[in-house]
């Protein structure tokens, strides 16, 4: 039974990704989205430094192919499909389409998890969550898929959510038995990695934008990356997978009532529609059967 401050980290935790698609909407309309998503890697990395020398932890020296590849599909290639993405569409609309990570989990896990194949629940769930997907891309505008920027920035966004599908399959494979290690060795192969990007395409580091622009990335690099990957492995650890998995309701419904609340961002009847549709798509592909009563 989680304690009362399991609860309270859980609330904070979906409050941090949650209002994590409204920072990235602030930053990006002013910062250039490769600049956000290395600034936040960045400072997502000198936090969870830090919190490795706290908590008197080693530095992974092994596994770096493993840390590669959980840094382009964990960090690099979601924050910058995502923060592209946010340029055309609201906040709450993106917060939406990640909703739809954990029903694209369960069918990466049939191909690649033994112990995970699909059956009627899991299929079911996956198909009621496209259908809200479906709904919240509007099908009458679906014929022109590509020639809408907001319809580009929802293929971005549904995009970055796949990548994040594929490292949740990849991190049941982690080769490191402490966590948090492997969330620090990600991290650091991913500021790596957009330290390059930023050299190769010449991306200009302006410091320009306004002030509500920088605490943005701010917030976003000390709270969505490193405080809140060391809150999760942390929750994880103290509660279990069964717990965090009421993030997969709750950060969707978070960032919609944040988008409009703060940023005053309209709820169009297909996003009204297209929540409750993939939250129950969730519902019916984690539920359980009863157990059988012994005989």
């Amino acid at each position: 039974m989680p304690a009362p401050r399991h609860w309270f980290g859980l609330l904070v935790l979906v409050s941090i990704w949650g209002s994590a698609f409204l920072l990235i909407n602030i930053a990006v309309a002013e910062i250039d989205p490769l600049l956000i998503t290395a600034a936040r890697l960045w400072i997502g990395l000198a936090v969870m430094t830090g919190t490795l020398i706290l908590m008197g932890k080693r530095f992974p020296v092994r596994h770096w192919p493993y840390f590669l590849l959980m840094a382009l599909t964990g960090n690099c290639l979601p924050f910058y499909a995502i923060t592209w993405g946010q340029q055309f569409i609201d906040s709450g609309e993106a917060g939406i389409l990640m909703a739809m990570v954990p029903l694209q989990v369960v069918l990466l896990a049939h191909f690649f998890i033994p112990t995970e194949r699909l059956n009627w629940r899991r299929g079911l769930g996956f198909f009621v969550g496209f259908i809200g997907v479906i709904i919240l891309f509007d099908p009458a505008s679906l014929t022109g898929l590509l020639a809408s920027e907001a319809q580009t920035g929802r293929l971005a966004v549904f995009a970055g959510g796949i990548c994040y599908a594929v490292a949740t399959v990849l991190a049941q494979k982690q080769p490191t038995e402490d966590p948090y290690q492997a969330a620090f060795g990600s991290i650091l192969v991913a500021s790596l990695l957009m330290a390059v990007a930023m050299l190769a395409t010449d991306t200009p580091i302006s410091l320009r934008a306004s002030e509500a622009a920088l605490l943005s990335v701010a917030g976003l690099g000390v709270f969505a990356t490193g405080g809140a990957t060391v809150l999760y492995f942390y929750l994880a650890r103290q509660s279990g997978a069964g717990f965090l998995s009421l993030t997969n309701y709750l950060v969707p419904c978070i960032a919609v009532a944040i988008g409009a609340w703060v940023a005053g961002e309209d709820l169009a009847a297909s996003t009204l529609v297209a929540l409750p549709i993939i939250l129950v798509g969730i519902a019916i592909s984690q539920s359980r059967p009863p157990p059988r009563a012994p005989i």
